[in-house]
């Protein structure tokens, strides 16, 4: 997808929200973690440290990056309502499946940016999950971000 040691340009001037590590961006907006449509795919830039009252503001300003992985990774997202089945016991309904491709950076005049990443939610088991590529990427970030 994206070669190691690549640059990448990031053209995003935001604040991380307090009590978050990420600024989320879907269908070329900057939006807030409630905003998100977890249906449709949606990337984020990740910070490696989230954001305290206490602390001085996470910004990220435009930049150059080098990539220096690509990670693809999954994870089951579960309801948070506890349900009881036939047999008294306890378990968390799984709602799909989350595939999200990470482009972990580096940059000595931004080093808490920690990686730029876009997630693709599979709600149900029978449906194909896929991790997203560079189409995904490119049709979610728009402007914000340039790919080599």
């Amino acid at each position: 997808m994206t070669p190691i040691g690549s640059t990448i340009h990031l053209n995003i001037t935001a604040d991380v929200p307090l009590d978050d590590n990420s600024v989320y961006i879907q269908n070329q907006m900057i939006v807030s973690a409630a905003q998100i449509d977890k249906y449709q795919v949606y990337c984020s830039v990740v910070m490696d440290k989230y954001q305290q009252s206490a602390e001085p503001q996470l910004k990220i300003v435009p930049g150059e990056f080098t990539v220096l992985r690509v990670r693809l990774y999954n994870d089951y997202v579960h309801n948070p309502t506890i349900y009881a089945n036939t047999d008294d016991r306890f378990y968390y309904p799984s709602t799909g499946i989350d595939f999200r491709t990470e482009i972990h950076l580096k940059s000595s005049n931004q080093p808490e940016i920690h990686a730029l990443t876009c997630t693709n939610h599979s709600a149900h088991y029978k449906q194909a999950g896929y991790y997203p590529e560079r189409p995904q990427f490119e049709a979610q970030l728009g402007d914000f971000a340039k790919l080599p």
